[in-house]
């Protein structure tokens, strides 16, 4: 009852964007005539989820995200790890491991295309001249989405590794003394205490950075 006026007003917000956005949704507008709209039921769904173009829109996303967020969240657990156990130079320690996260998106976006420019691109140099993926492997499917991946994975892992950072510092120390002195190996210690611990933070964490893949 207490949370009956907030949650109507919440629902009067977005009810009406909702169930509007789904009534155009049951229609077909054409641009060039705007006053030609027609209904057309489940039509604009079945014509989406037959296209092919939009599967491929659909999972390439998809697995951009999946596996990005996957690599840093085992990559940010370890620098977590590592910046949580640091007991000297704590501060330059997380400082280094969170300046990628301090670059602007745009000029992080132009140093990783750069990067791969055949003929000026210093990783590009790197790779065995005259191969397939050394022909602009940003023009590639399978290459370019590797690059993605990879420059996504190397920006906001440092972000991943603060919001873990900040799970690991609630774990209260006397838990592991405790184990340790039952004789828990540090993996037991690890999944049996720090891991069930650290779940708000470890889901909180996957959430913005799924919502933000």
């Amino acid at each position: 009852m207490l949370v009956a006026p907030a949650a109507t007003l919440m629902l009067a917000v977005t009810a009406y964007p909702i169930g509007y956005a789904i009534w155009l949704s049951l229609q077909r507008n054409n641009l060039a005539t705007p006053n030609d709209v027609r209904f057309v039921g489940l039509g604009n769904y079945q014509t989406v989820l037959t296209d092919q173009y939009w599967w491929t829109a659909f999972s390439v996303p998809l697995a951009i995200t999946v596996v990005s967020v996957s690599i840093e969240f085992v990559l940010g657990l370890a620098l977590a790890l590592v910046m949580h156990r640091t007991m000297i130079g704590k501060g330059l320690v997380r400082t280094a491991v969170l300046v990628p996260y301090g670059i602007v998106t745009v000029v992080a976006s132009y140093s990783w295309y750069y990067a791969w420019t055949p003929g000026t691109g210093y990783l590009a140099n790197l790779l065995p001249q005259g191969s397939t993926f050394t022909q602009a492997p940003l023009t590639q499917q399978i290459p370019s989405l590797g690059i993605v991946i990879i420059a996504e994975v190397w920006k906001t892992t440092p972000f991943m590794a603060l919001l873990l950072l900040a799970g690991l510092a609630l774990v209260p120390d006397e838990l592991h003394e405790a184990a340790r002195v039952d004789g828990a190996t540090t993996w037991q210690r690890f999944v049996r205490i720090t891991l069930p611990l650290m779940k708000p933070a470890i889901l909180v964490a996957l959430l913005f950075r799924t919502l933000d893949a």
